[in-house]
Parts: C-alpha cells; sequence; structure tokens
C-alpha cells in the first residue's frame, strides 16, 4: 500500500509557497487541505498558531501523528473517493465541516493535480 505520510524534511516545506503567496499570517486562521501532518504548521515555526490550523487529510495515520504533536489543532479525517490516493472513499462523502466559524486562508498543495476536474470544481465551490 501507497505510504501517504510526509516527513519533516525540508524537501516537504511548503510553508515559504504559502507565505509569499498570502504574506502575512499573523492571527489568521489557516485550513490546509490534503495538509497529512501538518508540515505547514510546523515548518512555519510558530508564526501559524496552532489553535488557528485546521487540516483535512483522508491519511487517518497522518492526522493521528499531527493531533499528537498539535493537539490544540484541530484534525479531520475526510474519507471521499480520490482516483490517486483513494480508491475506497466515499464519492458522496459531504465536505468537513471545520469547528472555526472563520477560515482566513485555505491552502492545498498538490491535491488537484490528483483528482479528476468534477471534483476540483465541486470542491472550489464548498471552499468558496
Amino acid at each position: 500500500m501507497w505510504n501517504n505520510i510526509y516527513t519533516r524534511e525540508e524537501q516537504n516545506n511548503r510553508f515559504p509557497i504559502y507565505e509569499r503567496l498570502v504574506g502575512s499570517v499573523e492571527n489568521k486562521t489557516v485550513m490546509d487541505f490534503g495538509g497529512n501532518t501538518g508540515n505547514l504548521l510546523y515548518f512555519s515555526e510558530g508564526k501559524i498558531k496552532e489553535e488557528n490550523y485546521v487540516c483535512v487529510d483522508l491519511e487517518k495515520e497522518a492526522l493521528a501523528i499531527g493531533e499528537a504533536e498539535y493537539p490544540s489543532a484541530e484534525w479531520i479525517s475526510y474519507d471521499r473517493y480520490a482516483w490517486c490516493y483513494n480508491h475506497n472513499g466515499d464519492r458522496n462523502s459531504p465536505f468537513p465541516s471545520p469547528k472555526k466559524e472563520q477560515i482566513d486562508h485555505i491552502f492545498s498543495y498538490s491535491v488537484f493535480s490528483h483528482t479528476d476536474f468534477h471534483e476540483l470544481v465541486t470542491t472550489l465551490k464548498w471552499m468558496k
């Protein structure tokens, strides 16, 4: 089986990309869609507050690793079908409902390149 857990190696550091896109992240709530173990939070080195971070991923083991390290963040398992990573997922799984009332930024890296166009459009409508 494919291992979808991303380690804390510099090659998995997406924070500089995120920061260049959004500028200051101070006091912003961030949803990391496809966030795995929370590397975006980890590599932010405290710039993203743990309690302002929401991670959504289909890999339960990765979420458990992130939650053990950052228990004040929100970790959401999303078992939706994906042709590349989640063949046994539910094609009709509803989108998750984070506990946060407002999400300032949504970051997703290398998720939509592994979905079909319909899934991309449907997910972007939900995110909006």
